[in-house]
């Protein structure tokens, strides 16, 4: 489990972005008190994650 700040460092994406993704069932987030986390094996067979990195790598290339 990986906090949401550096979830988001892995992923690439803003706080923003992974809270809409958890809020629209995309990804899981485990509350822990004040904090959210997130399981690096999940976001790594999450579709939207793939995509995200996928989009991010041909964006680098242009």
């Amino acid at each position: 489990m990986i906090s949401q700040i550096d979830a988001c460092k892995y992923i690439g994406c803003s706080k923003t972005t992974i809270k809409r993704w958890a809020d629209n069932g995309f990804i899981t987030g485990y509350q822990k008190g004040l904090n959210v986390y997130y399981s690096k094996r999940e976001l790594n067979r999450s579709v939207v994650v793939k995509e995200h990195r996928l989009n991010r790598k041909e964006a680098e290339h242009e």
